[in-house]
């Protein structure tokens, strides 16, 4: 199985519901009629297919948005990103190897900088502890 950050019970519940699915993280902030518990699918983080997708599950209350972890939908609503923490890939978090502009066409800043998908990736890896 592997390690997320849900337990095995409350990941099991949650997946027995059908997911929204989604192009990009720029398209979370319009998911104003999810409701908490449901799961979106993102297929990419800048462009679909560029190693960024992930799933998570809409929750609500306070929080941070950190561009890997947590994704801000508004300012009550946000989605918890599942990561598997054995084998993080921080194109996950934003972070963009070998970064050139023009195989970019959705929001990726012409200049990248990949620290703050790093430092969200370490700060996830430092909260968490495998089941």
């Amino acid at each position: 199985m592997t390690k997320s950050i849900f337990g095995s019970t409350e990941l099991s519940n949650r997946l027995s519901k059908s997911a929204v699915a989604i192009d990009t993280v720029a398209d979370i902030a319009g998911l104003k009629s999810a409701h908490e518990g449901d799961e979106v699918r993102w297929a990419g983080y800048y462009d679909k297919g560029d190693g960024g997708g992930n799933s998570g599950f809409v929750a609500i209350g306070a929080h941070t948005a950190d561009g890997g972890k947590i994704f801000s939908i508004d300012a009550n609503t946000y989605i918890a990103a599942a990561h598997d923490i054995t084998s993080l890939d921080l194109r996950k978090f934003g972070a963009v190897p070998n970064f050139d502009a023009s195989n970019h066409t959705n929001g990726a800043p012409s200049v990248h900088d990949s620290f703050a998908a790093f430092d969200a990736a370490m700060t996830l890896l430092g909260s968490s502890s495998p089941a």
